[in-house]
């Protein structure tokens, strides 16, 4: 279990600024207006964006470029061709049958992990923690980054890549980033302030990172996302806080491990008819 000592930033400090933070939301929950409630969230969720931004920025600035690096491996066991240049020569378009194998075979195995563990995951981050469950998702992104850099500039095998991308799909953590606002966003009427900022900076990010790597060379893109992933990985580690609470509810043990998180999820689902419609 994550003990509130062993964290950076938030144990002690974190706990008592968001107890006064919640305070004055609750003062001014009845009067405040769009401003200050967008203040308000940000202030508290700080950490999380920045996360969210180089996350967003490591993937956005070469995601054009992942399905023909991709086609370019795949064609070079049909005769090679680069298919960022030639997208439409013969090899290039054996290799796309190829990547729509695999992306089927590894797309079922993934769902299938990623329906388990983006229950349980948010069951076991309320005993261990949220931050490891971000640490090791950061690890993985991180990874997967760092193995496709590699192929592109220094010629390594884009099987590390491949094996390493469904792992990080797997770890599905949405459950953990749901609860980590949930523990930053106590108030119910700021919850929907801060899902709407939050989507509003990724669509921002987004567009901002395409319209860059439109023209922005190759070698400067990678560069450009592998600055971001070491970042975002050194903040992981000496900045991000723990927001789960020390003791954990009587609902979160009896929720630990996966029989239990999906057992409550059933629970959920099966006491809504509008849901099992």
């Amino acid at each position: 279990m994550t003990s509130t000592s062993d964290t950076p930033l938030v144990q002690k400090g974190f706990s008592k600024y968001l107890a006064s933070s919640v305070l004055k939301a609750d003062v001014t929950s009845d009067g405040e207006g769009g401003l200050q409630m967008v203040f308000i969230v940000a202030k508290r969720l700080w950490f999380f964006y920045v996360v969210m931004f180089l996350t967003v920025t490591m993937f956005a600035i070469v995601g054009p470029l992942f399905q023909y690096v991709i086609l370019t491996f795949f064609a070079s066991g049909h005769g090679g061709g680069d298919c960022m240049l030639t997208p439409n020569s013969r090899p290039c378009r054996l290799a796309a049958g190829d990547l729509t194998t695999y992306n089927g075979v590894v797309g079922c195995l993934t769902s299938a992990v990623a329906v388990i563990s983006a229950v349980s995951l948010g069951s076991l981050s309320d005993s261990t923690g949220r931050r490891v469950i971000f640490i090791v998702k950061g690890l993985l992104n991180v990874s997967m980054l760092y193995a496709l850099a590699l192929h592109q500039l220094a010629g390594l095998t884009l099987w590390a890549f491949l094996v390493i991308k469904p792992l990080g799909a797997m770890w599905d953590f949405n459950g953990v980033t749901m609860a980590t606002m949930a523990d930053v966003i106590p108030e119910k009427h700021l919850r929907g302030a801060a899902m709407s900022i939050t989507i509003s900076l990724v669509l921002i990010v987004v567009l901002a990172c395409n319209i860059l790597a439109a023209f922005l060379p190759v070698n400067v893109s990678f560069s450009v996302a592998l600055i971001a992933a070491t970042l975002k990985l050194v903040f992981y580690f000496t900045v991000f806080p723990e927001t789960a609470k020390a003791a954990g509810s009587d609902n979160s043990f009896q929720r630990r491990g996966p029989i239990g998180a999906l057992c409550a999820a059933r629970k959920i689902i099966c006491s809504n008819d509008f849901i099992l419609r």
